[in-house]
């Protein structure tokens, strides 16, 4: 697998201000929710107190942040179980995937929820921290519902926001009334801010990591249902990102739809899923990704 993204030097920040948080008792058992605008530190912060918790016991690692991911590939929420220092998160093997359809929780908030939902409740019983590194949304009515939410759903122990100005603010006031401990710190201004362009290469870069053992898989219809997505009936899709699922609902893999046809009852998709077997479910996307 390639080097998608380089790690700056600026991520070593992280190292005491993890230490400094679990010397004060701050992570607590539970779950530990990451919130703060995008380059503000959340994933190296969550990475650095990740490798320091694993010291006590396994640890359990939800990465939501759907644009930029680093366990699993972009558009699904990626799940690890973590016993030892992992170094950096990109070389975390995903213990579980589940797919939201798109690189942005917005317009696909009720399935970003569900997946982080369906992640956290699939270690529950496995780990006693859960740490879950999340978008860059902050701004706006639509993330102040969507971070009050996914609180009502996820009952998080600890909040760790972080903030550049007061650009978070909105979203803390709405929750300090419960129980949740939250933590604001502020982002060092020596940390790096990545451009659109620069956050649109990594993504092709994961993906064409993602892809790049894939086959062509004929699925039948009559034993596999289709989930369409918002964007299905807007025109060609050819190359739609889709999630292939067990009976149980849990997402076995991506793929890439080549062919639908509703005459010969079958799908044609591109995944590294090597056996299909037991998908019984194909879930179309509102995202193209080009194959080479």
């Amino acid at each position: 697998m390639r080097e998608c993204e380089t790690e700056p030097p600026e991520k070593d920040w992280a190292e005491p201000v993890a230490g400094d948080l679990l010397a004060r008792g701050i992570v607590r058992p539970g779950l530990c929710l990451f919130l703060g605008a995008g380059d503000t530190g959340k994933t190296f912060l969550a990475a650095a107190l990740a490798n320091q918790l694993t010291a006590g016991g396994p640890i359990a690692f939800v990465d939501a942040d759907i644009g930029q991911s680093h366990i699993g590939p972009p558009a699904t929420v990626g799940l690890a179980l973590l016993d030892r220092p992992c170094g950096g998160l990109a070389a975390v093997a995903p213990a579980a995937i589940a797919f939201v359809g798109d690189i942005t929780p917005v317009g696909h908030m009720l399935q970003f929820a569900a997946a982080i939902a369906r992640c956290v409740a699939a270690v529950r019983d496995k780990a006693d921290i859960t740490l879950i590194d999340t978008p860059g949304l902050v701004s706006g009515g639509a993330a102040v519902s969507l971070w009050w939410a996914v609180h009502r759903i996820l009952r998080p122990s600890t909040i760790i926001a972080l903030r550049r100005e007061d650009e978070i603010d909105p979203i803390l006031a709405g929750l300090t009334c419960f129980d949740t401990h939250i933590e604001r710190l502020r982002t060092p201004a020596s940390l790096r801010t990545k451009s659109s362009e620069q956050r649109r290469r990594h993504r092709l870069c994961l993906f064409a990591d993602y892809f790049a053992s894939a086959a062509l898989r004929t699925l039948d219809l009559a034993e596999v249902a289709v989930q369409t997505g918002r964007n299905t009936g807007r025109g060609d899709t050819v190359n739609r990102l889709v999630a292939l699922s067990n009976r149980a609902g849990d997402d076995l893999s991506l793929g890439l739809l080549k062919e639908l046809d509703g005459d010969q009852m079958t799908a044609t998709v591109l995944t590294p899923l090597a056996d299909t077997s037991q998908v019984r479910c194909l879930t179309i996307g509102d995202i193209t990704v080009e194959s080479s």
